[in-house]
C-alpha cells in the first residue's frame, strides 16, 4: 500500500513486483488482493491500481504522533520513507539493467 499511495502516478502490480524483484518472497498480486475492496485494479498484472477513496489515503498517511488519543498505529505509513524506498529501488534498477548495449546510453552529453 505504501508503493502505491507514494507513486506520483497509478502504477500496476508489474511495475510493483519490479520494485521488489529482489525479494524472492514477496508477492504483489496476493498482497493486493488482502485490499480487493480498497482498491482498483489489482486483478489485471498490467492496470493501473488506485485507491478507491481519499479518505483511505488519509487515514493511513496519518503520522502516529497525530492520531486520535488511544488509537493503535503501527500500521501508518510514511510517506517520506516510501519516496525514499522508491528512489532507491528505481536507482539499484537503472543500475543493475542500464548496460552500455541499452540502445542511446553511449550518446555523449552536449
Amino acid at each position: 500500500m505504501g508503493t502505491i499511495l507514494a507513486s506520483k502516478s497509478p502504477v500496476s502490480i508489474t511495475v510493483i513486483q519490479s520494485f521488489y524483484r529482489n525479494d524472492t518472497g514477496f508477492r504483489a498480486g496476493e498482497i493486493l488482493s488482502q485490499f480487493g475492496s480498497l482498491v482498483h485494479g489489482w486483478r489485471q498484472s498490467d492496470s493501473p491500481i488506485q485507491i478507491l477513496h481519499q479518505s483511505l489515503r488519509e487515514f493511513l498517511t496519518l503520522p502516529a504522533d497525530d492520531a486520535p488519543s488511544g488509537e493503535i498505529a503501527p500500521f501508518r505509513i510514511s510517506l517520506a520513507a516510501r519516496n525514499n524506498d522508491l528512489a532507491l529501488s528505481c536507482l539499484q534498477i537503472l543500475q543493475e539493467d542500464l548496460t552500455d548495449n541499452v540502445p542511446g546510453v553511449n550518446y555523449p552529453i552536449p
